[in-house]
């Protein structure tokens, strides 16, 4: 064996060690917590989910995108501030993942001031409230649910949103987006939970969030998990 190759044994080596001592302090770590070493080991031996490509179903490209939501006043009565919050978390998604072809987004607190004082703004054309604000392409969000209570219930909690989608070209003299889609987002997915085990601004949040990334992963090729049925097959 020749001195590199004696080099490149000793450095996997010592990875090798370092792997296994990182993961001895978490098992270490977790048992102190009162996780137990079950939890631990559950998790190191479950098996991963293999994962397949999912390329975009549209390349979102803009100098200036406008995101602009909306949502109805059987949604606003629950949660006023809906509407932004999904657009600012939308605009954080977009600037995270998309900053190398959308150059400017348009301040969702604008936005919202542009909104509350022209209230007749959903007469308008996409393509003049993008003028409005120079903007060459709309990212519209048209809410049709946005909940965090569970359905029959008045102490479990679920979010839910649902939501039209369209990105709008403002120089096109066409008035069909430029792309649709439907986007529904259910958290947890699972089954409801009690707001002991998890207040009502966690699920928010959460299911905000997971809402905005599913937005987003439509216009740029990405990873997902590919599910396994039952048995691995």
């Amino acid at each position: 064996m020749d001195a590199n190759a004696r080099k490149t044994t000793i450095f996997h080596r010592k990875a090798a060690i370092r792997i296994v001592a990182v993961l001895l302090l978490a098992a270490v770590g977790l048992a102190s917590s009162g996780c137990g070493l079950e939890l631990f080991f559950s998790w190191l031996t479950a098996p991963r989910h293999p994962k397949r490509n999912v390329p975009a179903e549209y390349k979102l490209e803009a100098d200036l995108l406008l995101i602009l939501p909306y949502a109805g006043t059987e949604i606003l009565f629950d949660y006023p501030t809906a509407a932004v919050e999904v657009s600012q978390r939308t605009a954080m998604e977009v600037a995270r993942h998309l900053r190398r072809r959308v150059k400017r987004i348009a301040n969702p607190a604008q936005v919202q001031a542009f909104q509350d004082s022209n209230l007749d703004w959903p007469s308008m054309s996409l393509a003049e409230i993008g003028r409005r604000f120079g903007a060459d392409k709309i990212l519209y969000i048209e809410l049709s649910r946005y909940t965090m209570m569970e359905p029959d219930s008045v102490s479990l909690l679920r979010g839910r949103i649902s939501a039209k989608v369209e990105v709008a070209d403002v120089a096109a003299a066409a008035e069909n987006p430029a792309y649709s889609t439907d986007v529904d987002i259910v958290f947890p997915p699972d089954r409801p939970v009690a707001a002991a085990e998890f207040p009502e601004r966690v699920i928010r949040q959460v299911t905000t969030r997971l809402f905005a990334e599913t937005v987003v992963k439509k216009f740029y090729d990405h990873e997902e998990k590919v599910q396994m049925r039952a048995g691995g097959r």
